[in-house]
C-alpha cells in the first residue's frame, strides 16, 4: 500500500518525510541513475514500474526528491481503454511482481499471509455474492445492473491479474479488459516467478 504524502495539500506544501516514490507522470531522472540501475522493468507493462525503479535507485544509494516549485497537470487514466477493471487487473498483477522483486522471502510470505490471500478470499466472497445479486437483479429488478456488472468485471480482473502473475503471463492483458479496442492476441511476457 501507499501513504500518499501530500494528497491534496495546498501550493506550498513541504515534507521531511523520506520519500520510497515517486509517480512516473511528474518523474525527472538522472542519466547516472539509468547507467547504474538500468531502465524501467518492461513486465510490469502498467503500473508499479516505477516503484520498482524507485525502489532500486534507493538500495543503489540515490535519492528522492521532491521539486516543490513544480506544477503538474495530469490527465488521471487516460490510458485505461477498459475502465476500472483495466486498472484492477494490471495494479493486481504488478503488485504481485513487485513484491516478487523487491521483498524477502520472508517478507513475501508475511505479505501473502496477511495481505495478499485476504483480499483475496474477500473478493472471491464477493464475487460469489454480486454474482448472485446480478442474476436476481435480471429476473425480477433489472435496476443498476450495468453498475453490478461493472463490480463483477473488477472482481474478475482482480483474480485474473493475480493468476496471470502466478502463470507468468505478462504481457497486455486478457482481451476482454479492452472491449472492441486491442486485437484479439495477446503477447504475453513469460518470466519466471517463484510464490511463497
Amino acid at each position: 500500500t501507499f501513504d500518499l504524502i501530500g494528497l491534496g495539500a495546498l501550493r506550498g506544501f513541504k515534507t521531511d518525510q523520506p520519500l520510497d516514490y515517486v509517480c512516473g507522470c511528474s518523474i525527472l531522472i538522472r542519466r547516472k541513475v539509468f547507467e547504474k540501475i538500468g531502465f524501467l522493468e518492461p513486465t510490469f507493462f502498467l503500473f508499479w514500474e516505477e516503484a520498482d525503479f524507485c525502489m532500486r535507485a534507493k538500495k543503489a544509494g540515490f535519492g528522492i526528491e521532491i521539486c516543490y516549485e513544480a506544477l503538474l497537470l495530469h490527465k488521471v487514466s487516460a490510458s485505461f481503454v477498459g475502465g476500472t477493471p483495466h486498472k484492477t487487473y494490471f495494479w493486481w498483477r504488478g503488485r504481485c511482481l513487485w513484491m516478487e522483486r523487491n521483498c524477502s522471502k520472508e517478507e513475501k510470505e508475511r505479505l501473502y499471509q496477511t495481505v495478499v490471500r485476504p483480499e483475496l478470499r474477500h473478493i472471491l466472497k464477493l464475487r460469489l455474492l454480486k454474482s448472485l445479486q446480478f442474476f436476481l437483479g435480471r429476473l425480477f429488478n433489472r435496476k443498476n445492473l450495468s453498475q453490478k456488472r461493472s463490480k463483477l468485471l473488477q472482481y474478475r480482473a482482480a483474480r485474473e491479474g493475480y493468476r496471470d502473475f502466478r502463470k507468468s503471463s505478462l504481457g497486455s492483458g486478457p482481451p476482454w479488459l479492452f472491449p472492441g479496442s486491442l486485437p484479439k492476441e495477446n503477447n504475453n511476457l513469460k518470466h519466471s516467478v517463484k510464490i511463497p
